[in-house]
């Protein structure tokens, strides 16, 4: 049964969205994870495989570290080329409150 909170009031929340992609070897990207979003993200999709990545270390939690397989921090200047060149193929990828922070957002897009 899906956890309770946003994904319950909000079918389209992201983490609504995740709790679809919860089967084991499912990847998935989340991109800016501060706020422990990744963590929480793994709450529904727990078989899942969770990486993250940001510009910045924003309200990271021991356990919103340890929810993560991979965490990137790059700059604002690189994020889009290093985005791109990430070696995994996602199944899904999450951006909340990330465009207006990036350097070239319709490259980001």
């Amino acid at each position: 049964m899906m956890a309770r909170g946003k994904a319950w009031l909000d079918p389209n929340s992201k983490y609504a969205v995740a709790h679809r992609y919860q089967g084991a070897g499912a990847e998935i990207l989340d991109v800016g994870c501060g706020l422990d979003s990744a963590r929480k993200l793994k709450q529904h999709a727990i078989d899942a495989h969770v990486d993250g990545a940001d510009i910045q270390e924003y309200y990271m939690t021991a356990d919103g570290k340890s929810a993560m397989r991979n965490y990137w921090i790059f700059t604002s200047q690189e994020f889009n080329m290093r985005l791109g060149e990430l070696p995994i193929r996602y199944d899904l990828i999450v951006l909340s409150h990330v465009i207006e922070h990036v350097v070239s957002p319709n490259e980001l897009i």
